[in-house]
């Protein structure tokens, strides 16, 4: 398993407390609609883990509005507009598995 995404979440984080800022309590200050958690606009299913601080950071960073997100796929499917050259936000897929006996 490949820890790129958690070790750039920490540095992302501590860059963050080095300059002073408080990064976990940014998405209480701008949020301007919606909810704080990050949501699945198309599923209405909460992102979870790892992907909390990433969409958080990314909402951030970028100035959205709110904390709904989509994948490039979904937002095709409800013929939503993606704009040219938009970048994605790599995050943590979670998928439960059985146990193991």
């Amino acid at each position: 398993m490949s820890f790129g995404i958690y070790e750039t979440v920490t540095n992302r984080i501590i860059a963050e407390l080095e300059a002073g800022a408080i990064p976990w309590t940014q998405p209480w200050k701008n949020q301007k609609s919606g909810g704080v958690m990050p949501l699945n606009r198309a599923t209405g299913r909460p992102y979870s883990g790892i992907n909390i601080p990433i969409l958080w950071g990314a909402a951030s960073a970028f100035g959205y509005p709110t904390h709904q997100r989509l994948t490039f796929k979904q937002a095709l499917d409800m013929k939503a507009c993606v704009k040219k050259g938009e970048k994605g936000t790599p995050g943590r897929l979670h998928q439960a598995h059985p146990a193991r006996r």
